[in-house]
């Protein structure tokens, strides 16, 4: 049953210890078994006050060694977006404190809950909050979340296959959106495959991506076991890569509410960020 879910923590010290949150909950069907996942996108946490009540002691021990605010924020945030989702995937009144999401050998998110296992979350971070994605094991899915930023157009362009770059101009988007919808998608693989960007980007090239109103589809040209789902969200983009095998259902199209919602619930600062926004909306129009 699909669900959205929006809580606002009211209670603040000069900044909120617990973001707002949105939580969606997806469908993934084989041939053989129906699985399901919970994505869960929420704002930056501000300060330490009061996460002793959702972290896990192994996590606040983590976190006393991060140095720099900002990474200890996007910690925060990650941390948080992961235990949400893998509490709504569970479906029951687990204390957050009481799951782990640990770090492995290759640096992937590790979750561990007493009673529960084969549970996995894949974790992206960006400007002003987090995302995660759980899921059961056996239908693995990764997930990544980018700002679509005029600037970072060349960089991305080089990124890029020649095959990819000639698809970006047949793409109904701004070059800029286009880009990143495509650079997501590769990021979102590497999370599933757990290499992170170790490797040239042009071993995950996309191919046979097809188009809709803010979204795309398509596949992987080296791992043709995988599929993608990218979606525009306001000034972000969002990728899921998950098994060519599942067909995956998302509650964009029964809840319409549900894309602009995801856009407005991550702070974006900054002049030229809201100046590349203004520029994306000339061309995107109603998608944003």
């Amino acid at each position: 049953m699909t669900s959205v879910e929006r809580i606002i923590q009211t209670r603040l010290d000069h900044m909120p210890s617990r973001p707002e949150r949105i939580t969606c909950h997806l469908r993934l069907l084989t041939a053989n078994r129906y699985d399901k996942a919970v994505m869960t996108v929420c704002s930056l946490v501000g300060k330490r006050a009061h996460v002793e009540e959702w972290l896990h002691p192994s996590e606040a021990a983590y976190l006393d060694k991060l140095r720099f605010v900002k990474r200890r924020q996007s910690y925060l945030a990650g941390r948080y977006a992961a235990k949400r989702a893998v509490a709504a995937w569970i479906g029951a009144d687990i204390p957050l404190r009481c799951i782990a999401i640990g770090r492995g050998q290759f640096e992937q998110p590790i979750v561990t809950v007493n009673s529960y296992s084969n549970i996995q979350v894949s974790i992206t971070h960006c400007d002003g909050g987090a995302a995660a994605i759980a899921f059961h094991e056996a239908i693995p899915l990764g997930i990544d979340m980018e700002l679509i930023q005029q600037e970072k157009v060349d960089v991305l362009k080089s990124q890029l296959t020649a095959s990819e770059c000639n698809m970006v101009k047949q793409l109904p988007f701004a070059q800029a959106a286009s880009l990143t919808l495509l650079w997501t998608a590769k990021e979102s693989l590497s999370k599933v495959l757990k290499t992170g960007l170790t490797v040239p980007p042009h071993f995950y090239e996309t191919v046979d991506v097809e188009a809709s109103a803010s979204s795309v589809n398509g596949r992987y040209a080296f791992f043709p076991q995988y599929r993608f789902l990218a979606f525009i969200a306001g000034p972000f983009v969002y990728a899921v890569t998950y098994p060519h095998q599942a067909a995956l259902t998302t509650p964009f199209d029964r809840t319409p509410l549900l894309i602009p919602a995801l856009a407005q619930q991550l702070r974006v600062d900054g002049p030229n960020i809201h100046r590349s926004f203004r520029k994306l909306g000339n061309s995107l129009g109603d998608n944003l």
